[in-house]
């Protein structure tokens, strides 16, 4: 809710917001994101031997018993949720989204990118293949800056760097303006500060490059 509120924001600006994606399937109780990541908490106990190898030996109980509690809690405290491109469209409406992603197919992908371009569909939502040698920044005088909501973090600070360069590259009108959103979770304020971090430490691209992101969208976090 808290990114189509700012996408909202955003288009009351005069800007054409880009909604940056990592997951764009709905989530079921049990299949979905956070399910997967208790699946994947490891429950074996490995001992290292004296000769120096290691040796399974097999589940712990309690580590079990602690991931199952886990699981029961998804289902009253996760429940499942709806794609988020779907709540984005209901927001928005059809005509107005610009989807750009794996899941549409090459020659589409393009023509949505046109149509942002051209102001014609003023809300895009990247991820995946649309984080990829596409360009979305401000071209022409009469479209708006380009805004990038960042709902889903990628770890990778190189990555998540080229998913900036997609708004911020060589020729445009007016530098993007970027939203990193995260919840008052401490754990997820780590994360975000973790990536700012490791972004600014990256520096700025050469200036011959094609792409000319360099750190000064970030210090708007």
């Amino acid at each position: 809710e808290r990114v189509i509120e700012l996408a909202k924001e955003s288009l009351k600006r005069g800007e054409q917001p880009v909604i940056s994606l990592v997951s764009v399937s709905e989530t079921e109780e049990e299949t979905g994101n956070v399910a997967a990541s208790i699946n994947a908490i490891n429950t074996r106990l490995v001992e290292k031997l004296e000769d120096g190898t290691f040796e399974d030996a097999g589940e712990i109980p309690e580590s079990l018993a602690a991931r199952g509690e886990l699981l029961d809690r998804v289902k009253t405290e996760a429940p499942a949720l709806p794609s988020p491109i779907d709540k984005i469209i209901e927001a928005f409406g059809k005509e107005n989204v610009a989807v750009i992603t794996g899941g549409i197919s090459p020659s589409m992908r393009q023509r949505f990118i046109q149509d942002f371009q051209e102001g014609k569909r003023k809300v895009a939502v990247i991820s995946g293949a649309g984080k990829i040698g596409i360009s979305l920044h401000h071209i022409k005088g009469e479209q708006g800056r380009r805004h990038l909501i960042v709902a889903d973090y990628e770890w990778s600070a190189t990555v998540f760097k080229q998913e900036l360069g997609r708004v911020d590259r060589s020729g445009q009108l007016s530098s993007p303006k970027v939203t990193l959103v995260a919840s008052d979770n401490p754990g997820e304020q780590k994360f975000a500060s973790t990536i700012a971090i490791r972004m600014k430490g990256l520096g700025a691209v050469s200036k011959g490059a094609a792409e000319s992101t360099g750190t000064q969208a970030l210090e708007e976090f």
